[in-house]
């Protein structure tokens, strides 16, 4: 199980600043596990952050980011490699 980071203002910042250093332009299996490494940090306003993300791209619907969403599972064995990886760099400094 992924531990959660501190809810700091500067881990807020740093998952920010690395997340929009990622294309949002990419295909949907390169944007659901950015999305879902974000949503796994717990920090406050993981969501709004990656749908602000999203949006910037001009696939981006709200149907299909409510979905993924919903559909988030930390546990989800099928992306664990793909998440563990994204989350790897959405930790580092």
């Amino acid at each position: 199980m992924c531990t959660k980071l501190d809810d700091t203002p500067n881990n807020r910042a740093l998952v920010a600043r690395l997340l929009y250093m990622i294309s949002p332009d990419c295909d949907r299996d390169h944007w659901r596990p950015v999305v879902w490494a974000v949503l796994s940090t717990g920090i406050t306003g993981a969501e709004d952050l990656a749908r602000g993300w999203s949006m910037l791209s001009d696939r981006y619907t709200a149907t299909d980011f409510n979905n993924l969403v919903r559909d988030y599972d930390p546990m989800s064995l099928e992306e664990v490699g793909k998440f563990r990886l994204v989350r790897s760099i959405i930790h580092a400094e």
